[in-house]
């Protein structure tokens, strides 16, 4: 099977499935590493991710929410015990929800309450499915491995971001621009 005219000829907001389900632990770390990079919708969410969390003050808490989110769904999805029903529009509605957020305190904090960590946990959820749904995997060191890099990649472009729109807002706030 020519897998590159699937590749080419997909729908930019479908999963992203490796070529040949990875074989060993580090095809499938290999794997984790890559995929929110090769999946524009999971890459998206984790900028809007790290602005939230700059916006919020809440930092590393929001960004550590969103990864618990995932791989927990992640762990149940593989057992079969949880599925989100429709959930390439649900990862729309999350992206336009931390959009619409950013819009509205776009000049003062975004408030970190309860309801808006439980929506981290549940957008982290929803991503989390569709990341285990791009992954066919035999054994489970492999997906461990996987969701290790996985879970590296989301903490550590969440918290470039995060650590990035601090230090714009610094500068902002030194400069006095507005």
């Amino acid at each position: 099977r020519d897998w590159s005219s699937d590749v080419c000829s997909s729908d930019l907001a479908e999963p992203v499935r490796a070529p040949t389900p990875p074989e060993t632990a580090w095809q499938g770390l290999a794997s984790g590493l890559a995929h929110p990079f090769l999946s524009i919708p999971h890459f998206v969410a984790l900028m809007v991710l790290g602005l939230l969390a700059a916006a919020t003050g809440a930092g590393v808490r929001v960004v550590g929410l969103f990864c618990a989110g995932s791989l927990a769904t992640a762990l149940a999805f593989a057992t079969g015990a949880a599925q989100w029903p429709a959930h390439d529009l649900w990862v729309a509605a999350t992206l336009a929800m931390g959009a619409v957020a950013l819009w509205r305190y776009r000049n003062r904090p975004v408030p970190a309450n309860w309801a808006g960590m439980v929506l981290m946990v549940a957008a982290g959820s929803i991503h989390g499915q569709i990341a285990a749904e791009s992954i066919e995997a035999a054994s489970a060191v492999i997906l461990a491995s996987y969701w290790c890099g996985i879970v590296a990649v989301q903490a550590a472009l969440g918290g470039i971001v995060l650590t990035a729109a601090y230090r714009l807002a610094l500068r902002r706030f030194d400069t006095g621009v507005r």
